[in-house]
Parts: structure tokens; sequence; C-alpha cells
């Protein structure tokens, strides 16, 4: 593969930052935007909205309570910004290459074509058959109809031949759960 087709898939997987950019520029233009109109008010001899330039001043330089409660505040905004900004984000979405570019497959899209081989391998309608793929496990779970059983070996193989014929990246293991109870049929 080529590198642009490495990066867009990349790109692809993972989660935008764009979010905490933007938060983070919102809160920072309000509080100067704020701070811009005490200063003008404080030129021209109005009374402050809130705080004056210098009470502001005043309040964090003493040590107060106030003061110490603003910079924590601040801390933990600035904290939460950093961690969002840094953290690795993950979408629902494996990479599946393919000879001419990568394709990116929604975790959604594999849990559907996982509950419809385990369906037609276990015999039982599609509505029996629930699927939750993570990060690492696609755990299938058959709701047998009652009377005929499910043979729970045949489906966790066909399940992970189907996996590794799609070749997915990263490739989740393949579990699955035969209900106790089953449903009329």
């Amino acid at each position: 593969m080529t590198i642009t087709a490495t990066r867009s898939a990349r790109r692809l997987l993972r989660r935008s930052r764009s979010v905490w950019a933007a938060v983070a520029v919102v809160v920072a233009s309000a509080a100067a935007a704020w701070i811009a109109v005490e200063a003008v008010r404080f030129a021209l001899g109005l009374p402050a909205f809130v705080a004056s330039p210098l009470t502001m001043l005043e309040v964090l330089a003493s040590g107060s309570t106030a003061g110490l409660l603003a910079g924590a505040a601040g801390a933990v905004f600035g904290l939460v910004c950093l961690w969002g900004a840094l953290s690795p984000g993950r979408t629902g979405r494996r990479i599946v290459w393919d000879d001419r570019a990568p394709i990116v497959v929604d975790d959604g899209v594999l849990a559907g074509a996982l509950s419809r081989d385990a369906a037609g391998t276990a015999a039982v309608s599609p509505s029996q058959v629930g699927t939750r793929v993570s990060r690492r496990q696609a755990a299938i779970e058959v709701v047998p109809s009652s009377g005929f059983p499910v043979d729970a070996a045949a489906v966790e193989r066909r399940a992970a031949d189907a996996v590794a014929a799609l070749g997915p990246v990263p490739v989740p293991r393949v579990r699955v759960r035969v209900a106790e109870g089953g449903v009329l049929s």
C-alpha cells in the first residue's frame, strides 16, 4: 500500500480533535472578550459588570478562596482539553485492505455480516441472533428454536472463517454463546 492510502485509512479510523480545539477556542475567546469589556468599562470609569480588572488581579494574587477556585477551574478545564487532544481516539471502524485501496468498515456492518452468517449456520431466523463487535472481540449470541439444538462450535468456526476472509485490522476474536432457553418458531 502507498503511504497516502495508509494515512487516509488511519485518518478515517481516528476520532477528530476539532471538537476539543473548538471548545478551547470558544472558551478562550469568551474569557478574552469578557476581560476586554471589563477593561474598557474600567478605562471609561464605568462600573464593572462582574469585576473590574484590578479586582480580578487582586483576587487571583491574594490567594483567597475565590482566586483558588478560579485557578482550579482553569486548571481542570486545561487538563480536560489536554486529555481530549492527546488521548487515542478510536471510532468503531476497521481497515480491510484491498489491492487498490484500504476500505474502512464500520463495526456495525461487520456485526451484521456475522449475524447473517451465524443465523444461516445455526438454521435460525436472523432475529434470533445478536452480535456485538468491540475492539478485540465479536460476541455472537444465538437463541435457538425450541427443540432444535444449535452447534455452537460450527457457528464459531463459520464466523471465524468469515472474519479471516475479510481480514479486518484489528482482527476481533469470535465468541459464540447459545442461549439456554429457546423461542417458538
